[in-house]
């Protein structure tokens, strides 16, 4: 009996002192709304309309542009800028990424770095050209819509009254209190013209931080390889939180 009890004690310490060596691996889930307190984070104004898809790790500042006019027009990326709680990032600066699909499987991919536009086009899967265009602003035909992946933006935020996640943990901000306070300023004009400049604001911020546990955040979705939805089902791990106006970050705790 004593031998038994010897063994259990020992048993149980290897457990603690195992337990204590594991990393758990948790999620920050940030929420986005704009000035109206919506999660929808489109913008409008009689020339533009500017949606925003920020899901991925620590935000990845999808944007979609679309000219509602029937003139071209030129969006000046010396002038404009992303802000992040007063701290302004100019666009040409940083990598701006545009996608468009066209005929043949052609796949074109345009990537800015500085103030130098690197253009690569794919076939199947091959890039078959490859153009270097030096460049200080974007142009978007009328009536059509051009996609950039500008950057990443977001960072964790820790506060004493969010724990760090066992179970589940959020806080809820309104747009004053909010740790996060984010602006896009595009500057635009109409026909490559220099003169009659002018500017769309974009105002969001962070109105809820959720730390989560793994197992809360992950969930299964069943798909099909043939998109009729046919044949064989198989199933695979995604984030239940998905969301265009939400973005995550890793974290592990110990």
């Amino acid at each position: 009996m004593k031998l038994n009890k010897i063994t259990n004690l020992l048993y149980l310490t290897l457990l603690v002192a195992l337990s204590s060596c594991f990393t758990y691996s948790n999620i920050q889930v940030q929420e986005l709304r704009k000035d109206d307190n919506s999660e929808n984070l489109i913008f409008e104004n009689n020339d533009l309309k500017i949606s925003y898809f920020v899901w991925g790790q620590y935000g990845q500042l999808k944007t979609f542009i679309y000219n509602k006019s029937d003139s071209i027009i030129k969006i000046d990326l010396e002038l404009s800028h992303f802000v992040e709680n007063g701290f302004a990032y100019p666009f040409m600066n940083n990598a701006i990424t545009s996608y468009t699909n066209s005929v043949d499987n052609k796949f074109v991919e345009n990537s800015l770095v500085g103030n130098t536009l690197l253009t690569n086009t794919y076939s199947n899967g091959i890039k078959i050209t490859n153009q270097t265009i030096p460049t200080n602003s974007i142009y978007i035909p009328p009536k059509s819509t051009k996609v950039f992946n500008l950057f990443t933006f977001g960072s964790i935020y820790s506060n004493c009254n969010l724990k760090k996640a066992t179970d589940s943990s959020s806080l809820t901000f309104n747009q004053s209190n909010s740790p996060f306070n984010y602006r896009t300023l595009f500057y635009y004009s109409f026909n490559k013209s220099e003169s009659n400049i002018q500017k769309f604001e974009n105002n969001f911020w962070t109105s809820k931080i959720s730390n989560l546990s793994e197992y809360i955040y992950i969930k299964k979705e069943d798909y099909y390889l043939n998109e009729c939805k046919k044949g064989i089902k198989y199933s695979k791990s995604v984030n239940g939180y998905l969301s265009g106006n939400r973005f995550y970050i890793n974290y592990s705790t110990n």
